[in-house]
């Protein structure tokens, strides 16, 4: 009898051990294998995945709301290092914190939506675009990766993929990065052999190859580089970036020129491809700005150098006049542009840069600023535009005799340059180019027209003051 009572005991000893503890591997294993406890518990538990997304997708939301509230507010505030300082601090008071919390909930819907392969790619496409949001490109295409590998024929997941290194490439890449965007395009002409866009990519990958001399085989390549942009217009035909490649594979044919005569043909027909772009694009102001930038200036520029290297007087004055006429005629092209374009600052920048190649008097520098000052007005956010517009007040105060003004416009151009993406963003596709703008252009200059400044002034708190804003323009970035 005692036995059995014994016995009683040691198993409500251990039903009262052992249910608890398999609770609790219960629970702890739910986590690993969602599918051992029901829906519903996950619920209570603050685990289902749908709602979890839902949950991330609102505070995303919420965070995008914030920072644009935040922006507005920063944006009334003049001096740039001011308008800085108290962009870090509204993001380290409100934005950021919102942002991690929407980041850590739809971690936690990751992990709960195991099994879920569809929910799993809704999930890590929300991520992805919250890492480009915030700039975080390493961490977004390992996302992209991961989706690539729920799923191969994950179009968009892959196309973000090799945009990201196509654009990386463009804006500074050597070989070995346009060699990457050649397998990345492969793989989307894989999964869309019906769209321009893999073979348009990848003809620019292959011309720009040659153009680098990067080629083991640039017979093949060059054949292979036709046939891919041959295949882009069969699919597009109004593509203009593939006529732009045409046009520049027909440049890189200059090379092989022996003649002036044979030079001359690769430029006709380097002109033939890009007013063929216009002819199927009239109404797309990239089409014409690809005539400007690679033929009507370039060539522009040849005429003058043939006119200068020619040996005789005569000879010089009948092919200058020639250039001449060229010239005219063709900023004559571009003021109809601009007429037509009215909001495209790329056509005064082209109008201004071909004035400022022709520049013979000191007084002229002006009608350049004026005519930069115009594409300042169609889009402000361009810092290379406000330093160039800088560096040319800093040109007019070395020659003025009161250079208190120029110094005064090049200072505030330079420092409103330095606030904007384009000068800050040193983790994006675009770096280089905004490392040589930032480090390499505004700072110098910056630099420059403080000293020049701080020996305008007496007042030494305006000296320590002026002296300073190379060091904190140094420390802005993203």
């Amino acid at each position: 009898m005692a036995k059995k009572r014994l016995n009683k005991k040691l198993l409500t000893v251990l039903l009262l051990m052992g249910v608890p503890l398999l609770l609790v591997v219960w629970y702890a294993g739910s986590a690993r294998w969602p599918e051992i406890m029901p829906g519903f518990m996950h619920v209570m538990l603050g685990r289902d995945p749908v709602g979890l997304l839902e949950q991330g997708c609102e505070l995303t939301k919420e965070a995008r709301e914030l920072e644009a509230s935040q922006e507005t507010e920063v944006s009334q505030i003049e001096d740039p290092d001011e308008r800085d300082q108290r962009r870090k601090e509204l993001k380290k008071e409100g934005s950021d914190k919102k942002w991690k919390e929407a980041f850590d909930t739809l971690g936690k819907a990751y992990k709960y939506s195991r099994g879920n392969n569809e929910l799993r790619e809704k999930i890590l496409t929300e991520i992805a675009e919250l890492h480009v949001s915030r700039k975080d490109y390493g961490k977004a295409i390992v996302v992209w990766r991961m989706l690539t590998e729920l799923d191969a024929t994950n179009y968009e997941a892959k196309r973000k993929k090799a945009d990201f290194f196509y654009e990386t490439a463009r804006y500074g890449g050597g070989g070995n990065l346009w060699m990457d965007v050649v397998k990345n395009a492969e793989e989307l002409i894989e999964l869309r052999p019906d769209d321009a866009y893999g073979y348009m990519m990848k003809g620019h990958a292959l011309t720009l190859l040659l153009a680098l001399e990067a080629s083991d085989d640039p017979t093949g390549t060059r054949i292979q580089a036709e046939e891919m942009l041959n295949k882009t217009l069969s699919l597009d035909e109004k593509n203009v970036t593939a006529y732009q490649l045409f046009a520049d594979l027909a440049k890189l044919d200059m090379r092989k020129s022996e003649s002036e005569e044979e030079m001359a043909e690769y430029w006709a027909k380097s002109e033939q491809y890009l007013r063929r772009a216009i002819e199927k694009n009239p109404e797309d102001a990239e089409a014409y700005l690809n005539l400007f930038n690679i033929y009507l200036r370039p060539w522009s520029n040849y005429l003058y150098r043939k006119a200068t290297a020619a040996e005789s007087e005569a000879e010089r004055a009948k092919l200058r006049k020639e250039a001449d006429a060229f010239y005219g005629k063709t900023l004559e092209d571009v003021d109809s542009r601009i007429s037509r374009f009215k909001n495209e600052g790329r056509f005064y920048v082209i109008k201004a840069q071909m004035i400022q190649s022709r520049l013979k008097e000191l007084d002229e520098v002006n009608e350049v600023i004026k005519i930069y000052e115009q594409a300042v007005q169609c889009d402000d956010t361009q810092a290379e535009w406000l330093a160039t517009l800088g560096r040319f007040h800093l040109v007019q105060a070395r020659y003025s005799e009161n250079p208190q003004v120029d110094l005064s416009a090049s200072y505030d151009l330079l420092r409103e340059a330095l606030d904007k993406p384009i000068a800050k963003d040193l983790q994006g596709p675009r770096r280089r180019l905004v490392s040589i703008t930032r480090y390499g252009r505004i700072i110098p200059t910056l630099v420059e027209v403080c000293a020049r400044l701080a020996e305008q002034t007496d007042d030494q708190e305006k000296k320590n003051n002026i002296h300073q804003a190379g060091p904190k323009a140094v420390e802005r970035t993203e």
